[in-house]
């Protein structure tokens, strides 16, 4: 079982013809959902010969992100193609049975992807994952322990010198209040000036022992952060990132209206498909590739029948399309008619030829004509319940009103 693009599966299968020779089948595996990337590191260390000493570390590893756009739509689509070839390859469907799905596929394809389109496709972010291990010998952990045992001392003896010059300073600064308590109006004395400079003194001892302290606190961090890091032999970290999907904007109820009712088109025209012309398709293309021998042997079991009845319903289905184009063409040139004598009625009533009120009557029989043709009620019922009305006013019957022959 793979789960990655680095590596492809085939899967296949061993069939027999009609001659009973074997033949092989092959499925290629879905398209793979994840890429990963696998990284290794290895070292070698041997100290001199007479110390006997030997160190080997190695590290690896492995990060994953997904790939392509997995919508459902997609994901669908691509399961049951490969679905239908794992079926014909076991034996579950026939060639015929296989071919009839994968053309009934397209048009579901077409119907699933629209949908999609409406109403948004839903699809789980894409994530990337990545993991890091490493390893260090023994001498490069030894360095790592001692570095922070001198870093420990020191933040000690800083601390400790800090202490001292904080005791320092607050005696100082103490016997400054004292004198001052004793003396409030001298603050030129030699005594004064002695107890000032010492309590300064103090104060600058102090801040420089407190930066040396904060100083040395950082090299103990830093010194147990490398013994940590020297410290991996088996260790291993990994995280995931996970992009940030924009969110869809809300619609409102108008807009879910129409789209569910194209949605609910799309289903029903999808569902009302025939698949006749396929099917018949299917047939005579497996007889063209039949050998004379396997022909006759499927006209004696009735497959004559089963050609004629494809021919004809082939026939009556290339007839139907004609009339659907025949009437389409009627319907437009009959919808140009009624827009040009518009123009003409706007005309006349403009140069006064016809009054306004025999101008609405004539505009609202050609407003009749306009809803039976988008109606698609029959040609024949349009030319005689509207043309015929505006042939009753002879101010159009020279201006080419169209009549029954035309």
């Amino acid at each position: 079982m793979f789960v990655d693009a680095k590596q492809r599966a085939v899967v296949t299968n061993i069939a027999y013809d009609k001659d009973n020779k074997p033949l092989r089948r092959y499925c290629a595996e879905p398209s793979p959902d994840a890429l990963s990337a696998f990284a290794a590191k290895a070292g070698l260390d041997v100290s001199v010969p007479t110390k006997g000493d030997i160190g080997y570390s190695q590290a690896f590893s492995e990060g994953a992100a997904s790939i392509g756009l997995r919508t459902q739509s997609i994901q669908l689509l691509r399961d049951i193609m490969f679905t239908n070839c794992e079926a014909f390859i076991n034996a579950g469907v026939t060639e015929f049975g296989l071919e009839t799905l994968q053309r009934r596929f397209q048009s579901t394809m077409v119907a699933v992807l629209a949908i999609e389109q409406l109403t948004g496709a839903v699809k789980a972010p894409a994530v990337t994952i990545s993991g890091q291990a490493g390893g260090t010998n023994a001498d490069v952990l030894g360095d790592a322990i001692k570095l922070v045992e001198v870093a420990s001392a020191s933040l000690q003896a800083a601390q400790s010198s800090e202490d001292s010059a904080a005791a320092n300073a607050k005696t100082a600064k103490q016997e400054l209040e004292d004198f001052k308590k004793k003396n409030p109006a001298d603050t030129s004395s030699d005594d004064y000036i002695a107890a000032k400079t010492k309590a300064d003194k103090a104060d600058a001892t102090l801040k420089t022992a407190k930066e040396l302290t904060q100083t040395r606190r950082t090299d103990l961090a830093e010194a147990k952060a490398v013994r940590a890091a020297a410290g991996t032999t088996g260790g291993s970290m990994s995280n995931a990132v996970f992009a940030v999907e924009p969110a869809r904007a809300p619609v409102d109820a108008a807009t879910a209206q129409h789209i569910s009712q194209a949605v609910t088109k799309i289903v029903e025209s999808t569902l009302e498909l025939g698949f006749g012309r396929e099917v018949c398709t299917t047939l005579f293309g497996q007889m063209i590739s039949q050998s004379v021998t396997e022909r006759k042997k499927e006209l004696l079991q009735n497959a004559e029948a089963l050609r004629k009845s494809c021919l004809h319903f082939l026939d009556q289905d290339a007839r139907l399309a004609e009339a659907a184009v025949r009437r389409a063409e009627l319907q437009i040139d009959l919808a140009q008619r009624s827009f040009e004598m518009l123009g003409r009625i706007l005309n006349m009533v403009a140069m006064k030829q016809v009054s306004a009120a025999d101008g609405t009557t004539m505009i609202a029989a050609l407003r009749e004509s306009t809803g039976a043709i988008v109606k698609n009620m029959e040609v024949d019922d349009v030319k005689a319940k509207v043309f015929l009305k505006l042939q009753n006013f002879p101010v159009l019957s020279k201006f080419g009103v169209p009549s029954t022959a035309q």
